[in-house]
Order: structure tokens, then C-alpha cells, then sequence
């Protein structure tokens, strides 16, 4: 068998420490790839998770809003109601008034 010339060799050990720097980067690479997408992962819950509270955080928004709102409605209602009731009594009041300074104007 014939032998190998010497810079084949050479170039061919080149090559080879080529492929074990390049497969070493690659592992590196595939290592890092592998850290962001977890990363990445456990973001995508942090999310969700904040969404799921800020969804949660509006709906009890809105339901102290429309039960002050219903709340608010009732106590006006109740607050017109003793105004009108207030206003007949000084109407019958002003009347009963006015019927006393007719009777002690006679």
C-alpha cells in the first residue's frame, strides 16, 4: 500500500480538528438553543398567567363598579322619593299656613 503524502495528512487532520471545532460549536449552539426555547417557555407562562390576573382583575373591576353603580341608583332613588315626600309636607304646611292667617285674619 502506498503512503500517504505528508501534506495530505496535514490537511486532513486539518480537517478533522475542523469537524470536532464545528460539532463542539454545535453543541454549544444546540445547548443555547435548547435554554431560550426553556426560557422562552417559562415567559409564555408568565404571561398567561399575568393575562389570567389581569382578566380576573377587570372582571372584579367591573362588577365593584356596577354594584357601586346599582348601589348609587337605589340611594338616589330613595333620596328623590324623601325630597318629593319633603316638598308635599311644606306644601301642606304652606296650606295649613294660609288657611291659620285666613282664619285669624276674620
Amino acid at each position: 500500500m502506498a503512503a500517504v503524502p505528508l501534506p495530505v495528512l496535514a490537511e486532513l487532520q486539518k480537517l478533522r480538528d475542523e469537524v470536532a471545532r464545528l460539532r463542539q460549536e454545535k453543541g454549544q449552539g444546540d445547548s443555547l438553543v435548547h435554554l431560550l426555547q426553556e426560557q422562552n417557555s417559562r415567559s409564555s407562562e408568565e404571561i398567561f398567567d399575568l393575562h389570567a390576573q389581569i382578566v380576573a382583575v377587570e372582571a372584579e373591576a367591573a362588577y365593584k363598579c356596577e354594584q357601586n353603580e346599582l348601589s348609587m341608583q337605589h340611594q338616589l332613588k330613595r333620596l328623590v322619593s324623601h325630597t318629593t315626600f319633603l316638598q308635599e309636607e311644606k306644601k301642606s304646611a304652606e296650606r295649613a299656613r294660609q288657611v291659620l292667617e285666613t282664619q285669624l285674619k276674620q
